[in-house]
């Protein structure tokens, strides 16, 4: 068993995480079988686990049957690949908190809605990140906001230029970032010439409208220096501004 899926993926769990699967496991809204719990436990306790061994553990009054043996680690393999979907899940509150206030919408409830979009609003402003995720959200927000004012007002042209600006900051982040990845790469290891593409990026990017953003400036600054490694003076200035703004960034983009 220990090139099997489930047993890798639970040797893969630390203590902390293995509490929070038993947990998981435990919930009624997830499992209602008790056997998978106890299989669960079985190959956390066994370091070189048997399928006959497990079995025994588990059904002490029955012949060993391979065919259920299977099934029985499928569906834990299964229930386990939940909770790593529902753990990954958890970390998105805000984007949550959007699929909520459209979930009111749906509904008809529109105070409801407004309550829980003003409130996105708010705690999206509070948040110190201004990376390609916050302008992802950002995006979603706007479009959320723009189809249910036009809705309402017909004539409303002015949510819909906002949602055009906010579109373009998004493509850009995510775009400039691509570029650095890329110029890091060639430099590295010398592969293949620069996309002509770059530059008009590059110069919509500079327009006074977007330079001075943290999620586009900061990586105006490292295509710069990326693309001319030999100037000390450009990556003084990708440095100097890197600590201004990292707490803009997630620490994962840090790194």
């Amino acid at each position: 068993m220990d090139n099997s899926n489930i047993y890798q993926l639970i040797r893969s769990f630390s203590p902390v995480e293995c509490r929070e699967v038993r947990r998981f496991l435990s919930s009624p809204f997830f499992n209602r079988r008790s056997d998978l719990q106890a299989l669960f436990d079985a190959l956390c306790r066994e370091t070189e686990p048997e399928k006959q061994q497990i079995w025994a553990a588990l059904f002490p009054d029955v012949t060993y049957d391979d065919t259920q043996m299977r099934l029985l680690m499928s569906y834990l393999n299964r229930l386990l690949e939940m909770y790593l979907l529902v753990e990954q899940d958890r970390s998105k509150t805000l984007q949550h908190r959007l699929q909520l206030a459209v979930a009111y919408r749906n509904r008809g409830l529109m105070d409801q809605y407004g309550r829980h979009m003003r409130a996105l609003e708010k705690e999206l402003e509070r948040q110190p990140l201004r990376n390609a995720a916050y302008h992802d959200l950002l995006r979603d927000y706007t479009l959320e906001m723009h189809e249910t004012t036009v809705t309402q007002n017909p004539t409303d042209t002015e949510s819909l230029r906002l949602l055009a600006y906010r579109t373009d900051v998004q493509y850009l982040s995510k775009r400039l970032r691509l570029f650095c990845l890329e110029l890091a790469q060639k430099n590295v290891y010398q592969a293949g010439a620069e996309d002509p593409l770059h530059r008009d990026v590059i110069a919509l990017a500079e327009r006074p409208e977007w330079r001075d953003l943290p999620g586009i400036s900061t990586y105006l600054a490292a295509y710069r220096m990326l693309h001319q490694p030999e100037a000390h003076t450009r990556y003084q200035t990708f440095r100097d501004m890197l600590g201004a703004v990292e707490s803009n960034f997630s620490n994962d983009e840090m790194r």
